[in-house]
């Protein structure tokens, strides 16, 4: 029999540069991802039904010679429940992580700049703090959402696929 190997596992994993500007980018498409899994959700299986009635299944792929559309049809619609899905996954994360969030400003900071995806200038003005502070408090969010998404693995997740 074989010897196992268990590979160290950090209990609070560090982030790195690039963990941080993955952090970033989800928040930044927290509010696309949100509208895209209310309008899957609404619309999936419509959208679905005219793939395969429609022109769009006819090639999915540039290097077919034919095309067969009700199989091309399926797979967009598998390619758009897979993207609804780790939408959803993304999504849940970030909505946990920023209830985590312990300073009241920092969360409202983070709830109006990304979840209500209004301007900073408008959001500075709503919250009644001046543009630097709520960089300052936005830059505390997106530290803490992104050590949380970090920590449990949202950050490592392969987006291929």
């Amino acid at each position: 029999m074989g010897e196992i190997s268990y590979e160290q596992i950090e209990l609070f994993p560090s982030k790195t540069g690039s963990d941080s500007d993955r952090a970033i980018i989800l928040l930044e498409q927290f509010g696309f991802m949100k509208r895209f899994i209310e309008e899957f959700e609404a619309h999936g299986e419509l959208l679905h039904l005219t793939d395969i009635e429609g022109e769009r299944a006819r090639k999915v792929f540039q290097d077919e010679t034919r095309a067969d559309k009700t199989a091309n049809a399926v797979v967009l619609h598998e390619i758009r429940k897979w993207r609804y899905n780790v939408f959803k996954c993304a999504v849940t994360s970030i909505e946990m992580a920023h209830r985590m969030i312990r300073d009241e400003e920092v969360r409202d900071a983070i709830e109006c700049r990304y979840f209500r995806e209004v301007p900073v200038m408008r959001a500075a003005q709503e919250l009644r703090m001046s543009k630097g502070t709520l960089r300052r408090r936005l830059e505390s969010g997106e530290e803490s959402i992104g050590n949380y998404l970090k920590l449990i693995g949202e950050l490592d997740r392969d987006w291929t696929f």
